[in-house]
This record gives C-alpha cells, sequence and structure tokens, in this order.
C-alpha cells in the first residue's frame, strides 16, 4: 500500500502564507451602509465527524434548511494517516474503519434529514479535512456551509479548531462555525464600513427570521488608530449607522444599535456574551483586509473567543 498522500496541501499552506502578510489598512471612508443584496439559502452544506459538535451542526442546518425551504449537502472526510501509511497492514485497517464510520455518519444525518422532510445529497472524501471541504464547497457551490466548533480526537474523523477555521479562512461561501443548534434569534452585526461587512448584513436580514428575531448593529470606535488608520468620534457614527438600522427596520426587523470604544474583538466579544447573543454575523476581510484572519485580528479572536456560533462573510 502506498503512503496516503494529499497533493493540494501545499496549495493550502501557501494560501495560509500569503494571507499571513501584514497589508496596510485602506483609508476608512463613511459610506451608505446597505443590506439591499438578495441572499437566497437553496442549498446549506453540513460537515460530519460524528463528534456531538458536528450532530449540533446538524441540527441548527436542518432548522436553517426548514425555515428557508433549502436543500442539504452532507459532507464527510477520511482523514490521511502518515504516521500509519508506512505499515500496509495498520494503515488498511485504519482507513478501512475511518471510512465506515464516515459512511456510518452520513446513514445517520440522512435519516435525520428525512425524518425532518427535507431532501440533501451526500459526498465523501479522503484527504486533509479542511482542504477537502474546500474543495467540495468550491465544486458544489452552497450558498452557506455550517461546521460544529469541536469535533472528535485526532485518532477518528475530525473538524477539529483549525479545521474549522481554515475553512472559514479560505471558503468560497461564507461559513458557520457552530457552537451550539441554537436557532439564530437574537444576531449581532458588526459593521466597519467594508464591502464584507455590507454583505454580512444582508446574511443577517435573511438569517433573522420570525417575530422573536432582532439584530443588534454594533460599530466600534478603534481605542488605537494605527489599528485601522482613522479616527471617528460617536456622534459619526451615530448617523453613519442610521440608513443600515432603517433598512432592517423596514423589513420588519427588531433592530438596536450599539456603539463601543475600544478594542474592537474584545468589544464584539462582550457585546455578544452581554447580549447573549446566538450568532455573530461578520464579513471576512474588513478595514484591516486579509490580515483581520492572520493571528491576534479580529476575525481570529472572533472565531477562538466569542461565546456564541460565528457566521463568517467572504
Amino acid at each position: 500500500m502506498k503512503p496516503v498522500q494529499c497533493p493540494n496541501r501545499r496549495m493550502l499552506a501557501e494560501r495560509v502564507r500569503e494571507s499571513s502578510h501584514p497589508l496596510e489598512a485602506p483609508s476608512f471612508i463613511l459610506m451608505s451602509p446597505t443590506a439591499s443584496d438578495e441572499v437566497r439559502l437553496r442549498r446549506v452544506a453540513v460537515a460530519l465527524d460524528g463528534s456531538e459538535s458536528a450532530w449540533s451542526a446538524l441540527r441548527l442546518a436542518i432548522d436553517i434548511a426548514s425555515a428557508h425551504g433549502s436543500r442539504l449537502l452532507l459532507m464527510a472526510v477520511v482523514p490521511v494517516a502518515p504516521a500509519f501509511s508506512a505499515h500496509e497492514t495498520a494503515a488498511s485497517a485504519l482507513v478501512g474503519a475511518l471510512r465506515e464510520d464516515a459512511r456510518e455518519s452520513l446513514r445517520e444525518a440522512r435519516s435525520r434529514v428525512d425524518a425532518a422532510g427535507l431532501h440533501s445529497d451526500e459526498t465523501l472524501a479522503e484527504g486533509y479535512a479542511a482542504e477537502e471541504i474546500v474543495s467540495i464547497l468550491e465544486r458544489e457551490g452552497p450558498d452557506l456551509a455550517i461546521l460544529g466548533h469541536r469535533g472528535l480526537s485526532a485518532q477518528r474523523m475530525h473538524l477539529v479548531g483549525s479545521v474549522g477555521y481554515n475553512v472559514a479562512q479560505f471558503s468560497p461561501v461564507p461559513v458557520l462555525i457552530a457552537r451550539s443548534d441554537a436557532f439564530p434569534r437574537r444576531i449581532l452585526l458588526p459593521y466597519d464600513g467594508s464591502e464584507a461587512a455590507s454583505r454580512a448584513a444582508s446574511w443577517a436580514r435573511t438569517l433573522a427570521t420570525g417575530p422573536e428575531a432582532s439584530v443588534t448593529v454594533l460599530f466600534v470606535v478603534p481605542e488605537r488608530p494605527e489599528e485601522t488608520k482613522f479616527t471617528v468620534t460617536r456622534g459619526v457614527s451615530e448617523p453613519f449607522l442610521g440608513p443600515l438600522v432603517d433598512e432592517l427596520t423596514r423589513a420588519g426587523i427588531r433592530v438596536r444599535r450599539q456603539v463601543e470604544y475600544g478594542h474592537p474583538a474584545e468589544r464584539i466579544v462582550n457585546a455578544a456574551r452581554e447580549g447573549r447573543s446566538d450568532l455573530v454575523v461578520m464579513g471576512r476581510v474588513g478595514r484591516s483586509g486579509p490580515a483581520g484572519f492572520a493571528v491576534g485580528g479580529v476575525t481570529d479572536k472572533i472565531l477562538h473567543y466569542a461565546p456564541t456560533s460565528t457566521l463568517v462573510v467572504p
């Protein structure tokens, strides 16, 4: 048996290096924020690995698909086992067991989807989990992908933290990292004036369904100007959020505006905790460009420290 290979792993590593290059943040221009782009949830992908976190993500995916009439795409990845690949007998037994685990997860997921009265497709891949999931999303083109926050240990199928993080960083579609199966009733929308934040606003509007749904639009005035190359006062930020708040209100959504002063990531995490948010919806690339996903960046910190599920919109 030949060693298990992951032919595109170098590609993912190169993407990581490129995304870590420090970029100078663009000058901030006060824009008229809107959420006018329509979001249609025709197909929702969910990653499965047999862990409770993945089943929680599936329950959330089923609830969202039921609310929007979506079709589900069930994904499972059999991880590579390089440490065992030189030992044919051990590698064959291990990969075979992992493959059967994956198929069993897909069967169980399909049963749950059928019981909910929904339709689904499924796909099984083998390789490096994050890379394979991104490849599936590129090929299948769902409108949304949902992954559990934590998976099983490295000895079994897994979507551990770094996998979900890498998928959120490189996915061509929005990725929801689910910390629970709570349907998003209380949504926190950090807004920084970027195009990605406007796209995130469209997603917040789409997901805020039902009479109990509400959206808190959060604007953080940076504590240190060098973080974003601009300063702005509370007085300016209030009318700045006005058009977005008005548009969400006209859509029948209960909206609250919130302005904070300090480090953006810290304020967002605190706002999510204090507001008992079910979901944080944010753009992947904000004013700071791809550096926001570098270690210590705003998106990086939200994914690691927010107490609630997070939707990252590219």
